[in-house]
Parts: C-alpha cells; structure tokens; sequence
C-alpha cells in the first residue's frame, strides 16, 4: 500500500560510455513536456546511464513517455507510477477465511 503521494522511480538507457545523455518527460494523458533535457548520469562504466524522474500522482495512475538521447542516437520507454491510495481499508473491507 502506498501512503505518499509523491512517486520517484529511475529511468535506465543504455549508450556508449562516456557520453552526455539527456533526457525529456512527457505525460501521456495531457501531452504535456515534464521534464526538458535533464541530465542523465553513469552508473559507473557500464553504459547505463539513469535519470531520477519524481512525480506527484494524486489518484490515478499516470502514464509518462520517456526520450533519451546523446545527440547521435534516440531511446525511448514508458513510465507508469501508480497514483495515492484514495480510499483507506478498514478491518470490516477484508473476508475472514476459515
């Protein structure tokens, strides 16, 4: 269950070593750009190149369009984050099983 309403999660690419990588964020269900050229960082010398994307998702889930590129080539990916619990559960919204 979750209690916050703020979601981080890493975008990860994978492009030559050493190289200047960025990345811009769209969400899907408006269009609109969330993030503009954030710079993405090495996971030491693998290639691996990720970007800490943080967003608040109020109640539904959000989907968001990821483009990451060093200028000669482009990745693409799909984030989803879950969105707040709106509801809270009490012990009368579970079924005892016997």
């Amino acid at each position: 269950m979750r209690y916050k309403k703020t979601e981080t999660t890493n975008v990860l690419a994978n492009f030559p070593s050493g190289g200047t990588i960025t990345v811009d964020v769209y969400q899907l269900s408006d269009d609109s750009q969330v993030v503009t050229t954030g710079i993405m960082s090495q996971v030491g010398t693998t290639g691996i190149y990720k970007y800490s994307f943080s967003q608040v998702v109020a109640t539904d889930k959000e989907e968001y369009l990821w483009i990451a590129t060093d200028s000669n080539s482009t990745k693409t990916g799909k984030i989803v984050l879950g969105g707040y619990v709106d509801t809270s559960l009490t012990t009368s919204d579970f079924i005892a099983l016997s």
